[in-house]
């Protein structure tokens, strides 16, 4: 089947009907690969009355699905014969392996009988994917809604966000891959594939951008202070204190009665002929004392300090800067 049936409802699993489909969802597990992830204790659990030999055929025939030309008729026969592995289809015999799913024909688990030419493609097809793992995911904005249509790259491969904001990888090379999401703000993430196994990424949060008119000099009015070259268009995006590379240079610009605090990152980056600036709120008490409106502040090794340098000393190194409005 194509990577999209990881998407799909648990119900598509033979054996797995309705009313289990929504004893599953009940407990969280609303999709294909979040059987394959799920322990067969867990799944016990969720459905009562199964024992955990059901519960492992389920999950073995979910994965066996990922093999091209093989779908939930096909996966239910071979796991219900022993080949509930990639390694076992790909290794046995072609004859032995018609002579299987034709029973599984004739106690009509199946509609019709492959040609053997498909079996022999679905055993290639197994053989190729033995060591490879799978990848799923969801793209979200940030307010949370989901994010159609857009482009997600890893090892090589490309595809588009369905209508859920969701995507699917088979066959990726055990390791470590940089996943790249093509929003239009640098979201480079590193993944780490297992050999024969499902990574699963809950949810990729798209920042909030926010478009700014671009000013391509220097201004020093209150403390809003923006690096910016000439011909560049500038967004800002909100950011958390996780993503804040070290050595980093940012502005405080509103202090809240609430305990917060208000920064925007300094440093240039590039996307083209954007200026990308990022934004972020955190917890005054992680501020160094003697930091208010307008300071200039240093990230280094985790933690906020004054900096000991100057706007201009900055601006200095290169770099034109700009005023913005309050974000």
């Amino acid at each position: 089947m194509t990577p999209e049936y990881l998407h799909a409802s648990p119900e598509l699993i033979e054996g797995l009907g309705p009313r289990r489909g929504e004893a599953l969802e009940a407990a969280g597990i609303v999709t294909v690969a979040d059987v394959v992830a799920c322990s067969p204790r867990r799944l016990r659990s969720a459905v009562r009355g199964v024992s955990l030999g059901q519960a492992d055929a389920w999950r073995a025939a979910a994965w066996l699905m990922q093999v091209p030309k093989v779908d939930q008729h096909l996966a239910e026969i071979l796991v219900g014969a022993g080949l509930d592995t990639l390694e076992r289809v790909a290794d046995r015999s072609l004859r032995s392996l018609e002579r299987i799913v034709l029973e599984g024909v004739k106690a009509r688990k199946m509609a019709e009988m492959p040609s053997l030419y498909d079996l022999a493609e679905a055993q290639r097809s197994a053989w190729k994917l033995m060591g490879k793992g799978v990848l799923v995911g969801r793209v979200l904005a940030w307010d949370g809604s989901a994010v159609a249509g857009v482009a997600v790259v890893i090892a090589s491969k490309t595809l588009r966000t369905n209508e859920a904001g969701r995507f699917a990888f088979v066959g990726l090379p055990a390791g470590r891959h940089r996943l790249h999401v093509d929003a239009g703000v640098p979201m480079p993430r590193t993944c780490e594939i297992v050999p024969d196994g499902l990574r699963r990424l809950t949810s990729i949060r798209i920042p909030r951008v926010v478009e700014v008119a671009a000013q391509p000099s220097l201004t020093e009015a209150d403390g809003s202070f923006i690096f910016q070259g000439r011909g560049q268009s500038l967004r800002l995006s909100d950011i958390t204190v996780g993503d804040l590379p070290d050595d980093t240079y940012l502005v405080l610009r509103q202090m809240d009665s609430g305990g917060h605090a208000k920064l925007v990152h300094l440093n240039k980056r590039l996307a083209g002929s954007q200026v990308l600036v990022e934004r972020l709120s955190v917890d005054r008490d992680s501020l160094p004392a003697g930091a208010s409106e307008g300071t200039l502040l240093h990230y280094v090794k985790g933690a906020f300090e004054l900096s000991e340098s100057t706007l201009r000393e900055i601006a200095a190194r290169r770099l034109a800067v700009t005023r913005v409005g309050r974000p």
